[in-house]
């Protein structure tokens, strides 16, 4: 599909604007030659307004930049007949006066402006997607606990630079040679080394036989966790920590019972009921709350290859002919059966296999989650195939809400328009939800990942074997982590966000009673959440909390410090103040209004 604009305003999903303009050179290799700036002329969507346009010229995408034969091109078309005047300037001054000319005139196109093309970086390289998860929730947490602490890492700055020199392209999206790949996954594995020394550090815990569970993520924890290898039920408050401990279900919560017969497994809490047959397929997802079936009559959720060839670019792409090609079904080789029982949790394993790869799935049920947790290892061998989870969805749902950063998109699951057939492969930052009132159903991630939301279906993209430009690309040991989550389908996403984030920054256990225990914040806004809780960058003492709303509403509410009094001030994500009104502190207590999505930067100094 052809966009429609090169010069137009681009409306976020939180109703904020920004002036854009695409080149209609179509290259970021420009030479600057007569036939490309007359074809960027013919090409260019705009002209009833505006009266100019970029060309990025030069070899560039590691080339070398510009050579002086484009530079006297570009020099000579200044006044040039049969060619567009052309004149070398500044971004800066290019946008500035594009704007004023026209600005007041210039379409809005709103919302997502999906890339029809490279749907395979979602997943290529799995090592190093996982690397970069790992450095990020490595790093988030260690801001977390330094700010809890009172104290500024300051190594920190130097960590995060070493860790998004390996998001430049084409590392993150898993389309390097080898070498660029092992390289990105060691520098991950060392900052994780340095990371988990510096948290040590900042923890400080001492040696008294104790052992803390440290919750670093945003929303509290009641549920079950793994304390030494045994399910334990704790109560934790967001960002904070806890010893206190229990092998017992509450009495308010279900226990997790689990029926064997002839080779089908039924696991429920009362919340969920899962079951499988003897192939290993999930033959039932069911919200007890409603008695309904989320995977609908005579359908399983199953693991499925499916051819993977792309015409040009291997690593890039999954092709449209690809992604409707047969399912090859994945074969059971041992069936479903327990491996470990608990009334706080209970775990069932199967292995299966193709000629080459195998396979080892392990679902988790635990009390009172509405999550069934799935981990898949694998010793991949495959060529030019993907493996995907297929999950049948039995809501009516015509569109899929997709998580993003700081907020969700939602996409068609139809074929209306063409715009629509291109969206065979989407992205997705840690869930995809369905689902009709009272009912729904979500895969949620720890990250992002590439799902196909078409249909009746939600299929999430595991393992990729492209041939090119490494030819060994995620062949070996892979371990692959998601959820399957039941909800009422309330029609926002404010829980799923809940659970998303528990799964985004997992707890750490520790040795000892850690020097700080509580960030002393607790945020009661509706839909709202804290992204980030830091010590400024500035090395001031004062304390930098970012917070996001999550539900595209509007929403207000309050949050509490363990500081009576100070200065709150609004900022920018680089912790600048802005032309924004200070925020007071009454008895620990600052008032919180959001607008939807928006992110909001607060600097509080005592």
């Amino acid at each position: 599909n052809k966009f429609p604009h090169h010069t137009f305003w681009w409306e976020g999903i939180d109703g904020t604007r920004v002036f854009t303009h695409f080149s209609p050179v179509d290259t970021y290799n420009a030479l600057l030659t007569p036939s490309q700036l007359r074809f960027a002329e013919r090409n260019f969507a705009d002209h009833v307004g505006s009266t100019r346009s970029l060309v990025l010229y030069g070899h560039g995408d590691g080339g070398g930049g510009p050579t002086q034969t484009m530079i006297d091109r570009g020099r000579l078309a200044n006044n040039l007949e049969g060619v567009p005047q052309v004149s070398f300037g500044k971004i800066r001054n290019f946008f500035a006066d594009a704007e004023s000319e026209y600005g007041s005139q210039a379409q809005t196109w709103v919302g997502e402006m999906y890339f029809e093309k490279h749907r395979g970086t979602y997943s290529s390289q799995l090592g190093t997607k996982q690397g970069n998860r790992n450095s990020e929730r490595l790093l988030h947490e260690l801001e977390v606990w330094s700010a809890v602490s009172g104290q500024r890492v300051e190594d920190i700055d130097r960590l995060w630079k070493r860790v998004l020199t390996q998001q430049f392209h084409d590392i993150i999206p898993g389309s390097s040679i080898a070498w660029v790949h092992d390289d990105a996954e060691a520098e991950h594995a060392a900052v994780a080394d340095e990371v988990g020394q510096l948290l040590d550090s900042v923890l400080s815990p001492r040696t008294d036989g104790s052992t803390w569970l440290m919750n670093p993520a945003p929303v509290a924890i009641s549920g079950v966790v793994d304390v030494n290898g045994v399910a334990q039920w704790v109560d934790v408050p967001a960002m904070s920590g806890t010893k206190m401990f229990s092998n017992e279900v509450p009495s308010t919560v279900t226990r997790v019972s689990c029926t064997e017969s002839a080779g089908d497994v039924d696991l429920s809490n009362g919340i969920v009921e899962a079951k499988w047959n003897s192939k290993g397929e999930l033959i039932e997802l069911r919200h007890c709350e409603s008695g309904r079936s989320l995977l609908g009559a005579d359908q399983v959720s199953s693991f499925v290859l499916r051819q993977d060839t792309p015409a040009e670019y291997d690593a890039w792409d999954i092709d449209m002919a690809d992604a409707n090609s047969p399912e090859i079904a994945v074969e059971v080789v041992r069936g479903p059966r327990v491996e470990s029982a608990s009334e706080l949790r209970v775990v069932i394993v199967a292995d299966f296999a193709t000629q080459v790869s195998k396979f080892q799935v392990r679902w988790s049920l635990a009390a009172g989650s509405s999550r069934l947790d799935v981990a898949l290892d694998a010793d991949w061998r495959e060529s030019e195939q993907r493996l995907q989870m297929k999950l049948p969805t039995a809501v009516l749902s015509r569109e899929a809400t997709c998580g993003t950063q700081f907020g969700h998109v939602r996409r068609p699951r139809h074929h209306n328009t063409s715009w629509d057939v291109a969206k065979f492969e989407v992205c997705a930052h840690r869930y995809v939800h369905v689902g009709e009132p009272g009912c729904g159903v979500a895969i949620l991630a720890d990250g992002p990942r590439g799902y196909d939301v078409r249909g009746n279906a939600l299929s999430l993209t595991l393992l990729r074997s492209p041939k090119f430009p490494d030819p060994q690309a995620d062949i070996g040991r892979q371990r692959v982590e998601w959820s399957l989550y039941v909800d009422q389908s309330p029609g926002d996403v404010e829980a799923i966000e809940i659970e998303s984030a528990k799964i985004a920054h997992p707890y750490r256990l520790i040795a000892g009673t850690p020097a700080a225990i509580s960030s002393g914040i607790r945020l009661d806004v509706r839909g709202a959440l804290i992204s980030v809780i830091k010590p400024a960058d500035d090395g001031s003492g004062d304390l930098v909390v970012r917070l996001w709303e999550t539900r595209g509403a509007s929403t207000a509410g309050t949050m509490s410090i363990s500081r009576p009094s100070g200065v709150v001030v609004q900022c920018n994500a680089l912790e600048e103040p802005l032309d924004a009104p200070s925020l007071s502190i009454n008895d620990g207590i600052i008032a919180v209004q959001l607008a939807p999505f928006q992110i909001q930067t607060l600097r509080i100094s005592a």
